[in-house]
C-alpha cells in the first residue's frame, strides 16, 4: 500500500518502508498558532506562515467573543481556541475543592482534606505589546469546583475561558467607492466601537542629574503651561498620582532642565550672564489620543520614575484588522451606521472587503469561513472542524452542502442608503472572526522630514520617539539582498538613513534632485583614519587599502600646530587661545597637529613594526621604555 509523505521538501507518494517518521496526528503538521487558523488545508502555505503571527500581535478587545468557525484539536476533541484558553490567561482548578478566599491576586481553594491550594491571578500585569493581562474571577466564595473547572477568565478569553481576541463581523465582499482598494477595509462606526481595544503603556523617566522636579518649581517658571485642573492630578514632586484620569495633553511629570546653547545661539548667553542659568521646559505629558487611567507610579532604584497607564482605543482609520487565515487589512474609512449598506433582510454590514483580495492570495479558507460563519450565526451552533478533510472530500463541497442543508444563501442583495438604491448584482455576505493588531495608526506615524538627526547625520533611533526612524533588521536586509533588491538597500542607507535636507527640499519643490553621493558617516570614517595617520586608498567596490602616511603626505596637508591643551574657558565659554577649538588655528576643512615630546610608533602599526623587527611584545615595550 502506497502512502503520502514529504520527501525532499515535496509531497510525494512512496512505500511505507521508506518512511523515517510517522505523524500520528494531522495537528502535528502545524505549529500551535497555525492550528488556531480554521480550515488550514484550504490556505496556501506561505499565507499560513503569515497568518499564524496574528495571534501574537492581536490586542484584547473590551467586547470580545469566540469565533464561530474553529479548528479541531484531535486529541481532546475540543477546539484549539478552548485548548489555548489557559495559554492566554484563563485559570482552571487543579483539584476538587471549595473556594475559600478571593483577592485581586489569588484564588484560594480547600480540598476534601482541608488542604489549601492557591491559584495566582494576573492583576493588571503589563505586557510588551502596548497592553496588559488581567484575570476576572468566575467563581464565588463557598462555591464547589471540580478539577478542570474555570476559576477566572482573562481579557483574552470569553466567559467560558476560551481564547477570544476578536469579534465576529458581517462582511460583504464588495468594493466601496474606491475606499476598499487592495488591502483597504471600510467598516461601520458601531463595529469600530465594538472593536475597542484595551491598552497599557509605561512612561519612564530615567535618572538625570540635570533635571529638576517639583510642581511649585515648574509653575513658577511656566505658570500658563497647564491649567489648575491638570495640576491637581500631580503630587508636590510634580509626578502624576495613582488613579488620575488623564486627557490628551495632561502632564505626567513636571520637570525642567538647564538651557543648552549650541554654536548658533551662544551669543545669547554672552549678552547676559543670567541666561546661562535659564531652565527650559522638560515636562512629559500624556500623548495618547484617548483618556487614560494611571494604574501605578513607581520609583526606580536609581531615582527615576515609571508611570503605568491604561486606556481604551476604538478602531480608527489606519488601524490593522485581520482575518485569521492571513488577510491583513488597513481601515481606510469608517461610515456612520445609517449610511452603511445593509442586506435585504435588514442586517447592516460591519465591513466591506475587496473581493479580489481572496483569490489573489489563494486564500479560500477566509471565504469558506465567512460562509460557514453565516450558517453558524443563523443556527447558533459554532463549527469545530479538522484542519484536513478525509480523502475524497473537499472544503468547497462541504461548505456548499452546509449552505443547502441550513437554507442559507451565499449571496444577497445589498441596499446602499447613502445612494438610496439597491446594488445591481447580489453580493457575497458572510460572518468571519476579525482580530485587531497592535499596529495602531498613531503608533505608525512619525515626524521625519528635516529634523531628528544625530551628530552623524543619521536619523534618531526608535520609531516611537519624536523624529525617530524605524530600523531595518539584519534579517530584513538579508531578505532584500537575497531578492536582488540592492536599490532598496542603497536608498535605505543613502537616503532614508541619512540627513538629506537639500534632497527633500528639491523633491517638494518638484525640481531635479541632487546626486546622493557618499554618506556622511563614510566621509567621517575616512577623516578619522586620516587623523590617525592612516592613508586609506579607495580601491573601489567597497575595498580599502590602509597604509601609513608618509612625511610627504603629512606635509601636503599643511596642518597647523596646536599650541596648548586648552579647550574652553568655563567662565566665558570662549575657546581658549591656542587650544584645540581656537578658530584662528583650526577652521573648517583645515588640519591641526600636536607635537609629541618624543617620537612614537603609530599605534595602528605596532604589530607591523614588531613583525619587521622580530620583537616580542615584551621586547617592544622594553624598547619604548628606554
Amino acid at each position: 500500500m502506497s502512502i503520502k509523505g514529504v520527501k525532499f521538501n515535496q509531497l510525494q507518494i512512496g512505500e511505507p518502508e521508506e518512511a523515517d517518521y510517522d505523524l500520528g496526528d494531522t495537528n502535528s503538521f502545524l505549529s500551535t498558532h497555525a492550528n488556531a487558523i480554521p480550515l488550514a488545508s484550504a490556505v496556501q502555505g506561505p499565507r499560513i506562515f503569515y497568518g499564524h503571527r496574528f495571534f501574537e500581535q492581536a490586542l484584547p478587545l473590551l467586547h470580545n467573543e469566540a469565533p464561530l468557525v474553529r479548528n479541531l484539536e484531535n486529541t481532546s476533541g475540543r477546539s484549539f481556541d478552548f485548548v489555548l484558553g489557559e495559554a492566554v490567561g484563563a485559570r482552571r482548578s487543579k483539584v476538587d475543592g471549595v473556594v475559600s478566599k478571593i483577592t485581586p491576586d489569588e484564588i484560594h481553594l480547600k480540598d476534601a482534606e482541608g488542604k489549601s491550594h492557591v491559584q495566582e491571578l494576573y492583576n493588571l500585569f503589563p505586557g510588551n505589546r502596548k497592553t496588559l493581562q488581567h484575570n476576572t474571577p468566575a467563581v464565588q466564595l463557598g462555591q464547589k469546583v471540580a478539577a478542570g473547572d474555570l476559576l477566572a477568565t482573562s481579557n483574552f478569553t470569553d466567559k467560558e475561558g476560551r481564547m477570544a481576541m476578536g469579534r465576529n463581523a458581517v462582511i460583504a465582499l464588495v468594493p466601496y467607492k474606491g475606499s476598499s482598494m487592495d488591502d483597504a477595509l471600510v467598516i461601520s462606526q458601531s463595529f469600530a466601537n465594538r472593536t475597542t481595544s484595551d491598552h497599557a503603556e509605561t512612561v519612564e523617566q530615567e535618572k538625570d542629574d540635570s533635571l529638576k522636579l517639583g510642581k511649585n518649581h515648574f509653575v513658577s517658571l511656566f505658570p500658563k503651561k497647564f491649567k489648575q485642573g491638570q495640576l491637581d492630578n500631580l503630587d508636590d514632586e510634580g509626578v502624576v498620582k495613582v488613579g488620575a484620569i488623564l486627557m490628551p495633553g495632561d502632564p505626567l511629570i513636571l520637570q525642567t532642565r538647564p538651557r543648552s546653547f549650541s554654536s548658533g545661539n551662544q551669543n545669547v548667553s554672552r549678552l547676559s550672564r543670567s541666561q546661562r542659568f535659564v531652565r527650559k521646559d522638560a515636562s512629559k505629558a500624556w500623548d495618547g489620543d484617548d483618556p487614560a487611567e494611571v494604574l501605578d507610579v513607581a520609583r526606580t532604584r536609581d531615582g527615576g520614575v515609571k508611570i503605568f497607564v491604561r486606556y481604551q482605543s476604538p478602531t480608527r482609520p489606519g488601524d490593522k484588522l485581520v482575518l485569521r487565515a492571513g488577510n491583513k487589512q488597513t481601515v481606510s474609512k469608517i461610515i456612520p451606521d445609517d449610511q452603511m449598506p445593509r442586506t435585504e433582510s435588514g442586517v447592516p454590514v460591519d465591513a466591506m472587503l475587496n473581493q479580489l483580495g481572496l483569490p489573489s492570495r489563494e486564500n479560500a479558507s477566509s471565504f469558506y469561513e465567512m460562509l460557514l460563519g453565516k450558517v453558524a450565526a443563523k443556527t447558533g451552533k459554532p463549527y469545530t472542524l479538522p484542519a484536513f478533510l478525509p480523502p475524497g472530500q473537499t472544503w468547497g463541497q462541504f461548505v456548499e452542502d452546509e449552505l443547502k442543508k441550513n437554507g442559507v444563501e451565499a449571496s444577497e442583495r445589498i441596499y446602499d442608503p447613502a445612494e438610496d438604491r439597491w446594488l445591481d448584482n447580489p453580493v457575497t455576505v458572510g460572518v468571519a472572526h476579525v482580530l485587531k493588531l497592535h499596529h495602531m495608526a498613531a503608533k505608525k506615524m512619525s515626524s521625519r522630514g528635516q529634523s531628528g538627526y544625530s551628530m552623524d547625520y543619521q536619523p534618531l533611533k526608535g520609531g516611537g520617539g519624536a523624529g525617530g526612524a524605524q530600523r531595518l533588521s539584519g534579517l530584513e536586509m538579508n531578505v532584500l539582498f537575497s531578492s536582488g533588491a540592492q536599490g532598496v538597500q542603497k536608498e535605505a542607507v543613502l537616503l532614508r538613513g541619512e540627513k538629506r535636507d537639500e534632497y527633500w527640499r528639491q523633491l517638494r519643490a518638484n525640481r531635479a534632485r541632487p546626486d546622493l553621493g557618499k554618506p556622511f558617516v563614510w566621509d567621517k570614517f575616512m577623516a578619522l583614519l586620516a587623523g590617525s595617520g592612516v592613508n586609506a586608498k579607495d580601491l573601489g567596490h567597497g575595498r580599502l587599502r590602509l597604509v601609513p602616511m608618509t612625511d610627504h603626505e603629512l606635509e601636503a596637508r599643511e596642518s597647523v600646530k596646536i599650541q596648548n591643551d586648552g579647550i574652553v574657558d568655563l567662565a566665558s565659554l570662549e575657546p581658549k587661545p591656542g587650544g584645540l577649538f581656537d578658530p584662528t588655528l583650526v577652521r573648517n576643512g583645515s588640519w591641526g597637529h600636536i607635537d609629541l615630546p618624543f617620537k612614537l610608533v603609530n599605534p595602528a602599526y605596532e604589530d607591523t613594526v614588531k613583525t619587521l623587527l622580530g620583537l616580542t611584545g615584551k621586547e617592544y615595550e622594553e624598547l619604548l621604555d628606554r
